[in-house]
């Protein structure tokens, strides 16, 4: 595990919201959707490990419209 630059760091988070995004689309009419990045990427310290799989935490909460 290394952590990643700010760049590698941008990438990655541009990654995941496109994720969360198609994640969203199927219950967009019924549900309100908000992601939210927890624990050290809070802080942009996101890791990778050797095989370039990030960690990154997010927490999703779900509110019903």
């Amino acid at each position: 595990m290394k952590r990643v630059t700010k760049n590698e760091s941008k990438i990655a988070r541009k990654y995941a919201h496109k994720l969360l995004e198609s994640m969203h689309k199927p219950i967009r009419s019924k549900y309100r959707f908000t992601p939210r990045l927890v624990g050290s990427a809070k802080w942009n310290i996101i890791i990778k490990d050797s095989e370039g799989w990030w960690d990154l935490d997010y927490q999703i909460l779900l509110t019903k419209k």
